[in-house]
């Protein structure tokens, strides 16, 4: 299994991959704009600076095309008001998808 984890940096995306780590037959890659909260092992990581420019679509599309994942799990969407304003919640949530 080689498993795309969008939003690995939130709650939720940390937690599965904890579980997903774990498994010796899986493969991980992880993109956010905040790291995982928790310690990983086995999982690549990579850090978005800002997904919204054209260069980061570039460069997340480029990374899950390389990567070539059989699953994806899309927890890249971020809630307005927690870590972002409105408008930089919902830009940030549709950069993720577009590249994705």
């Amino acid at each position: 299994m080689r498993l795309l984890v969008l939003g690995m940096g939130g709650h939720l995306g940390t937690a599965v991959a904890q579980r997903v780590d774990r498994d010796a037959h899986a493969t991980m890659l992880g993109l956010d704009i905040e790291p995982p909260r928790r310690l990983l092992r086995r999982a690549e990581f990579h850090l978005v600076v800002d997904p919204t420019t054209p260069r980061a679509a570039r460069d997340i599309a480029r990374r899950i095309v390389d990567f070539a994942p059989t699953h994806v799990l899309h927890f890249a969407v971020y809630e307005p008001h927690a870590r972002a304003n409105q408008r930089a919640a919902h830009a940030r949530s549709l950069a993720f998808t577009d590249a994705l």
